[in-house]
């Protein structure tokens, strides 16, 4: 049986709520939608906060229903679409305060990545004439900041030949 707060007599015995996630790391596509759920039970009424990378969020709902003097809250954090700047941690507090009491506070966390599609930007110089001894070089920017959650650029070079394995040289182009 959970413990409930009693006054009478002078006794009290406070309750810590619970607190759930579904996950304790995520990864969402860069503009796919991320939904984060957390579920807060407990005696009274608990209360319910959301922090990304220790920034407390703002506007966030949270349902509370109650059955038994026993309050479930479900607060959901949504970004749509997801994007780089929605990465990070993201912490849940539960707190149940009573009276003048110190609140008694629980939390989960779930770490977030998105994963980020690159964008590709080859400079085309138009036809290029390369004296036979001499070498070609191409090179691509995809813009993106060098995060280890970035899905891997998977690049192949092609020539009409068919493709260049990376890391070659001395590729040989014929007509």
């Amino acid at each position: 049986r959970h413990l409930q707060e009693f006054t009478g007599d002078g006794l009290v015995c406070d309750a810590v709520p619970t607190v759930s996630l579904v996950a304790s790391n995520m990864s969402v596509l860069e503009g796919d939608n991320l939904t984060l759920t957390c579920t807060v039970f407990g005696f009274g009424t608990p209360t319910v906060t959301w922090t990304q990378n220790g920034t407390t969020i703002t506007g966030i709902d949270a349902a509370p229903t109650t059955d038994n003097d026993r309050t479930t809250v479900v607060s959901t954090v949504t970004r749509s679409p997801a994007a780089d700047a929605d990465r990070g941690d993201y912490v849940c507090v539960g707190a149940i305060s009573t009276g003048n009491r110190t609140a008694q506070t629980a939390k989960a966390q779930v770490n977030v990545q998105v994963l980020i599609f690159p964008s590709l930007t080859v400079v085309t110089p138009g036809p290029v004439s390369v004296l036979v001894g001499n070498s070609l070089n191409l090179s691509f920017s995809t813009g993106l900041p060098t995060f280890p959650e970035i899905l891997a650029a998977d690049i192949t070079w092609k020539i009409p030949s068919g493709e260049v394995a990376a890391g070659t040289t001395g590729v040989t182009i014929s007509a």
